[in-house]
């Protein structure tokens, strides 16, 4: 029994359940979890990370109905405009899944012709997630 906020269907207006609000301590706590969770991945190859990139675009897949459900209650959507979203999201997954340059950590020879005085890498972090009553 913690604090809790209404949740609206903004198609209707009508009142479709109720979500617990984080306290600072499981807000604290999940950051630290994320921070712990992206060193892991830093530390990943990039045959485990595109194992892990494959195995997202199966589950999005698999709940595809129950995703457009959820995205078309929360976001006031038709189920055929939730399967779109869900469709350019699976198009940015297979993007990552398929680009090796997205997740690797090296520069490829030539790859950054247009930088003159800094060469840098930044990883690039997946995440996903479904947040729902």
């Amino acid at each position: 029994g913690g604090a809790n906020t209404p949740l609206f269907n903004p198609s209707t207006g009508a009142q479709t359940g109720l979500c617990a609000l984080a306290d600072r301590a499981t807000v604290d706590d999940a950051v630290r979890q994320a921070a712990a969770a992206g060193r892991q991945w830093a530390q990943a190859s990039q045959a485990a990370r595109q194992r892990v990139i494959y195995r997202l675009r199966e589950l999005v897949i698999a709940h595809t109905d129950r995703l457009a459900e959820v995205i078309g209650a929360e976001n006031g959507k038709t189920l055929a405009d939730a399967r779109g979203e869900i469709g350019r999201t699976l198009e940015s997954i297979e993007f990552a899944t398929n680009a090796p340059h997205v997740t690797k950590d090296a520069v490829a020879p030539g790859q950054l012709v247009h930088v003159r005085d800094h060469r840098g890498f930044h990883r690039v972090a997946l995440g996903g997630g479904v947040v729902s009553p």
